[in-house]
């Protein structure tokens, strides 16, 4: 596979994992209105998608360094779209709040694993692309955003709007598999090695001699 198509695809899961989430976030408050829920009780719910992305990141490093960063980014993509309508659609905080653990932890897996596959392509590239990476993920949060205005603007219901994103974005996951990076047990757990040094050290270089990050 052309080193063009494992950007693309790479570039792919940063947009998706940007929209996905930011697909979720303004229905915060329609939620906490149907749930019928206040201020001090909603933050305490939403906290759990806190919870869930710190629990997973030792996890998501350890089965990246022994599944490689390919297949955990597929598992981890596929299972942030599908889990998206599930917040949005809980009948319960208690629900609500373990929807949130589960889309936190899908969302710090596939944080880790998609840019140990970055880090992987800057190495075949030969020069520092991550922050194009980045600025992708940011694009596709923008994207995101300005859509789910527009589908609340148009009157389109909220289910409708985020069980399309959801169908949208995996179908765009699969299509990008085919296309990702698959390496030795070995090297995805450098490229996760590399990840996490440069998420606590922001000077950390890559094996390009460019920063991770």
């Amino acid at each position: 596979m052309s080193l063009l198509a494992s950007r693309c695809a790479v570039s792919a899961l940063f947009f998706v994992n940007g929209a996905v989430v930011a697909s979720w976030v303004p229905y915060v408050p329609m939620v906490k209105q149907r749930l019928g829920i206040g201020d001090g009780h909603l933050g305490l719910v939403l906290l759990f998608m806190a919870i869930g992305a710190l629990g997973a990141l030792p996890f998501a490093g350890a089965l990246v360094s022994g599944l490689g960063s390919r297949a955990v980014s597929v598992v981890a993509a596929l299972g942030l779209c599908l889990t998206l309508p599930v917040p949005v659609l809980a009948p319960t905080p208690f629900l609500l709040a373990l929807a949130l653990l589960i889309f936190g932890a899908f969302n710090s897996t596939l944080d880790v694993a998609m840019n140990a596959q970055a880090v992987e392509v800057e190495q075949r590239r030969g020069r520092p692309i991550m922050s194009s990476f980045h600025a992708l993920f940011s694009l596709g949060g923008l994207a995101g955003a300005a859509l789910t205005g527009l589908i609340a603007f148009a009157g389109i219901g909220a289910v409708s709007h985020v069980v399309a994103t959801a169908l949208v974005g995996a179908t765009v996951v699969l299509i990008a598999l085919r296309a990702l990076r698959s390496r030795g047990r070995r090297a995805s757990c450098l490229a996760s090695a590399c990840w996490r040094s440069a998420r606590s050290s922001p000077r950390a270089p890559s094996a390009t001699g460019a920063r991770c990050t």
